[in-house]
């Protein structure tokens, strides 16, 4: 666990080398004096864009000098805002890329009692994954057997019809639209789950494209002409 950070850096490198077609050396086993050329190289000049994640400011702050995009956990706007600007503290967004990842789930009125179980069952998984990688501290799963989350979603969950979920998602939508031009922003969000038909899933995917996305998008929008007013 230690290593993991070196260990993403040299990934990096590697990449970045693979892809710029410089050939590849000082590698694991590999001795120092050996060359490995990568070929072909991407069509994209200098490769697929590189976003990393990550909770805590070490992270972030290491995802602005090392990546292409910063794509955050499921935290709240502030938290976000706050992390933005641990991004901008390390240089210039021109062309950077700021992701919000969401679980959700788009349908009518029963959306989120609809959605509850196979949300609970993906998220243990991912729950299991941390706890074993010591990322998380031992959880139980409580806050998706609780009463209350029968009714009404965990604040990290934007599940209900199209309008609920846009205005669930509205403080973000802001958010970016107030970010200068020169940063590109991105809402990446899971929409499907096991249990469900393909129907709902497939209707989840569509209400999002459809009616969330474009909403999202003058929400943005206006936010920005807003701080153009200022």
């Amino acid at each position: 666990r230690r290593d993991r950070v070196k260990r993403m850096v040299e990934c990096i490198r590697v990449l970045r080398d693979s892809w710029s077609g410089k050939a590849v050396n000082g590698l694991g086993v590999v001795p120092q004096a050996t060359s490995l050329p990568v070929t072909p190289t991407p069509l994209q000049t200098g490769g697929p864009a590189i976003w990393l994640g990550g909770f805590v400011e070490a992270a972030v702050r290491r995802s602005r000098r090392l990546a292409d995009g910063y794509i955050a956990p499921q935290i709240g706007p502030g938290g976000l805002r706050k992390r933005i600007g641990w991004l901008r503290s390390e240089g210039p967004l021109d062309g950077f890329a700021i992701a919000m990842s969401i679980i959700g789930f788009v349908g009518g009125t029963d959306a989120w009692p609809l959605s509850r179980p196979g949300m609970a069952l993906t998220e243990a998984q991912y729950r299991k994954w941390q706890q074993e990688s010591r990322d998380l501290p031992e959880l139980d799963g409580k806050e998706w057997d609780d009463q209350a989350t029968a009714v009404t979603p965990p604040p990290a969950v934007v599940a209900g019809t199209p309008d609920q979920c846009t205005a669930m998602l509205r403080p973000f939508a802001e958010l970016f639209g107030s970010l200068p031009d020169v940063a590109t922003t991105h809402i990446t969000a899971r929409l499907t789950y096991p249990g469900l038909s393909e129907a709902d899933n497939r209707e989840s995917v569509r209400l999002f494209a459809r009616e969330v996305v474009p909403a999202l998008r003058e929400l943005a929008v206006s936010s920005s002409a807003t701080q153009e007013t200022r």
